[in-house]
């Protein structure tokens, strides 16, 4: 009885490190990641007439990422969008806020070992959008008036191609926080202008996301 209390105890020593290194070896093959995601940045729309103004966009949703092996992987996001543009004509600013549900698949590719506590990652994919909605806003710096109203300047449809990379941080077992830095450029024509010119979208953000191993 000694001895196999003995023998016990030893491979439970052996054990342990093996346990460990389990435990922290939490990014493995087939992981699927799920979590909360939002981003801010700058969005415009190309070749529109008028001064281009810094326009703020922002945006929420849902991540998702499937890891196949160690570096490649694939994933997208459903999102809550506000895009746009802002122009000055002479003193006047005009902004307008289009509403997307936009939807972004990608391809990604991480750097590093798996057990690393941080991974860079670079990612490419189409985006694609439906609008939800818009808002025109009209401001004018030398007189104290405000209007915003409903408006439908934007095309209902758009999409594009997305880009970008960031740093992935090990912030517990199976959880991760994912920093990136994003480029969007629209392929279509975006807005409905009296010129029929080709105004596509671009939008350039940095995104926080809040990654949960789920499998």
């Amino acid at each position: 009885m000694k001895k196999i209390w003995l023998v016990t105890i030893g491979i439970m020593i052996s054990a342990g490190p093996l346990m460990a290194q389990m435990t922290t070896t939490d990014v493995k093959t087939g992981s699927t990641f799920l979590g909360p995601v939002g981003g801010i940045g700058n969005s415009w729309v190309g070749y529109l007439p008028g001064n281009a103004a810094f326009k703020t966009s922002g945006y929420a949703g849902i991540s998702l990422i499937e890891l196949h092996n160690p570096h490649w992987g694939w994933g997208g996001q459903v999102t809550l969008s506000s895009e746009g543009y802002a122009v000055d004509y002479y003193g006047t600013t005009q902004t307008f806020r289009p509403l997307y549900l936009r939807v972004p698949v990608r391809a990604y590719y991480f750097f590093g070992k798996r057990t690393d506590c941080i991974r860079p990652n670079l990612y490419l994919g189409p985006s694609f959008a439906a609008k939800l909605g818009e808002t025109n806003t009209v401001s004018n710096a030398y007189q104290d008036y405000y209007t915003a109203h409903n408006s439908s300047y934007f095309r209902t449809f758009d999409a594009g191609l997305d880009g970008g990379g960031g740093l992935d941080f090990r912030v517990a077992n199976k959880t991760w926080i994912d920093l990136d830095l994003g480029y969007y450029q629209g392929f279509v024509d975006a807005v409905k202008d009296p010129g029929n010119t080709y105004n596509p979208n671009h939008d350039l953000d940095i995104s926080l996301s809040l990654l949960f191993d789920i499998r």
